[in-house]
């Protein structure tokens, strides 16, 4: 369980300081990409602030799933694993689309 909260807190360290890494745009052109699918290209861009939505929203999920374990721990500790391994499972997925944000505004 703990190695799941390490592994969890690592992915979204990482993700926060992926999209730090990404150099801010100019004033002629203030925009990044901030999705991109293999059929149709880029689909959504936007001001460059944008790009930090995702990590805050795995913060937020990290947290809300945090304290349902906690709260379960006493009652059910197969759920309270459940949330906690989900949460690490989630904080991965939130840190490799952090690093296709980068490899594709960079």
């Amino acid at each position: 369980i703990i190695a799941s909260i390490v592994l969890a807190v690592c992915a979204l360290a990482g993700s926060w300081l992926m999209l730090l890494a990404i150099p801010r745009p100019s004033d002629e052109d203030p925009f990044v990409i901030l999705q991109y699918t293999i059929y149709f290209g880029i689909q959504r861009i936007g001001p460059w602030t944008s790009l930090f939505i995702l990590p805050a929203v795995g913060v937020v999920c990290f947290l809300l799933q945090g304290i349902l374990s906690y709260m379960l721990y006493d009652k059910d500790r197969f759920w309270s694993y459940l949330f906690v391994i989900g949460s690490a499972i989630a904080s991965i997925v939130v840190f490799l689309a952090s690093l296709f944000l980068l490899t594709i505004n960079v």
